[in-house]
């Protein structure tokens, strides 16, 4: 049965465990200038460059504001208004903790609809939700979808009473979720029809016309959403659909098909392990797998059970988790947003027995790694801040030029290192007033580039870049590093950001060293 929507309200013993679990989890952004997250800080930029609409000579040389509907919005939206009044890292941190909130008090509110009340258990367990792997990687939109997603799921639940009021709040979220992120629209959908298959099967109402009636008024839902994603620039990406089978082709034409699906297979049940994120992965997989531990043997034991109508649900997102496609509709990394929603939905139905004699352990064993988690968070924090602290002062007095490239070699793709990369270019901008490269996808994002950026950036695109014999090795050689280097410069570039796990190449005669720490530098030509 669906919790009746009178249920008594969360104890306040309950609220006041989630006020101070979602305090300690936000206080680690008061210990850093700017958030460590990889996507994220482009992000600020853009809503920064929205927020100023042409006002500041520097932004206004190199990008202009191009407003248009595409189903990514929410955020640009929000954040450009609240950057009309705080400064753009403080600001940064206002959006970096409502990220936080979004995804935790979307799961405790469908935990309250699904539970019919607000438990310590689910309560302790959603504070591992916060600080995840897609939260470091910093898709924010994303993560505001998910959590409006998850809010929704739970409006939905409690509405199942009134059946006209159900449909008109759905449309309504349906809506705005296309707004703030198409593929987070997409997954809620799912889920929204996995509820409903759950009731039928609950209910034993699997009749044609039933299930007809279920699937017209999920159908109702889609109409505004379809349009518009319909009406935007989106529609028109090539990307398509997804390039999954001509991937899978091109392996089973190279010979390596199996192996590389042995390696993404390795990779998903990796994901699963890092679901909290730390940027320490030795210790993520640790504290992963000691909550899978504790989730699987508290429900093996009886001592923790699952709520019966999330389990289709459940099984659906598995399932998606195992074998959706790396890309669709244009967006990266899809698979790898499973098992964060996955653990939202188990966690939101998850109640321990309290008469059972492992019920209350179970509870100071959640209790304890949860510590054990937020308290890696914070060590991670602190020295992130150590090490923009110093960049910041290192950066402030050197001239960087009017435009800034970026590489990024060893420290490349989504490591340990690449949440202090990527902020670090866009504090060239924050501090030194130098434009960089960042998100300008026509059919993704309100902002092209002009000026001397654009320019630099459609010279680098024309130049044949060679690769090095050495590319798929740990570091590149320095000789290629160097050459890269030159050539971002050749391309216009008045300065270039490196970031290098192997520590930064050091200047020639024609590229001179302006500025560096362990794992970055800044080069400009020698003049």
């Amino acid at each position: 049965m669906i919790a009746d929507p009178a249920a008594s309200p969360p104890p306040v013993s309950s609220l006041w465990l989630a006020v101070l679990i979602f305090a300690v989890a936000a206080f680690p952004l008061l210990l850093t200038p700017i958030i460590p997250a990889v996507d994220f800080n482009s992000h600020l930029l853009r809503y920064l460059i929205l927020a100023d609409d042409g006002a500041t000579p520097y932004l206004a040389r190199n990008y202009t504001p191009d407003w248009k509907l595409v189903p990514n919005l929410g955020l640009d939206l929000m954040a450009s208004l609240l950057l009309k009044f705080l400064p753009p890292l403080t600001a940064g941190k206002v959006i970096a903790a409502s990220l936080l909130l979004s995804l935790y008090g979307g799961t405790l509110l469908l935990a309250h609809a699904v539970q019919g009340r607000l438990r310590i258990m689910t309560v302790i367990l959603a504070g591992f939700l916060m600080h995840n792997h897609i939260y470091t990687w910093g898709f924010a939109n994303f993560l505001l979808g998910v959590g409006i997603g998850l809010a929704g799921l739970a409006v939905w639940l409690k509405t199942s009473n009134n059946p006209r009021r159900q449909l008109a709040l759905a449309i309504a979220i349906g809506a705005i979720l296309m707004l703030v992120h198409a593929l987070a629209f997409g997954i809620w959908g799912i889920m929204l029809a996995a509820f409903e298959l759950g009731r039928a099967i609950e209910a034993r109402d699997l009749g044609l016309r039933s299930l007809s009636l279920r699937a017209l008024r999920l159908a109702a839902i889609a109409v505004i959403p379809v349009i518009t994603f319909l009406l935007s620039a989106t529609a028109d990406a090539p990307q398509g659909v997804t390039s999954s089978i001509s991937n899978i082709l091109t392996h089973a034409e190279n010979g390596d098909l199996a192996q590389r699906l042995l390696a993404e297979c390795v990779s998903r049940l990796d994901l699963l392990l890092r679901i909290t994120d730390t940027r320490l992965p030795w210790a993520d997989r640790m504290v992963g797998l000691s909550l899978w531990a504790l989730i699987i043997g508290g429900m093996l034991s009886c001592a923790l059970k699952l709520t019966p109508q999330v389990r289709v649900p459940i099984l659906v997102i598995t399932a998606m988790a195992l074998l959706i496609p790396p890309n669709l509709f244009g967006s990266g990394y899809v698979n790898d947003r499973f098992p964060l929603l996955l653990m939202c939905l188990i966690i939101s139905s998850l109640a321990a027995v309290s008469p059972h004699r492992l019920a209350r352990p179970a509870l100071y064993a959640a209790s304890a790694l949860l510590a054990v988690h937020l308290s890696l968070v914070t060590v991670q924090y602190w020295r992130a801040g150590r090490y923009f602290d110093d960049y910041i002062q290192a950066v402030s007095k050197v001239d960087t030029g009017d435009t800034t490239g970026f590489i990024a070699f060893s420290g490349a793709g989504r490591d340990e290192l690449s949440p202090l990369c990527s902020p670090s270019l866009i504090l060239l901008a924050l501090v030194n007033h130098s434009s960089v490269q960042t998100f300008v996808l026509p059919t993704q994002q309100p902002l092209k580039l002009d000026g001397k950026l654009a320019a630099a950036m459609q010279a680098l695109a024309r130049q044949k870049l060679k690769k090095d014999s050495t590319i798929g090795a740990e570091a590149p050689s320095t000789a290629w590093r160097q050459t890269r280097i030159q050539q971002y410069l050749t391309a216009g570039f008045d300065s270039v950001l490196v970031c290098d796990g192997a520590g930064p190449p050091p200047g020639t005669d024609v590229v001179r060293n302006i500025a560096h720490g362990d794992t970055w530098a800044i080069y400009r030509f020698t003049r």
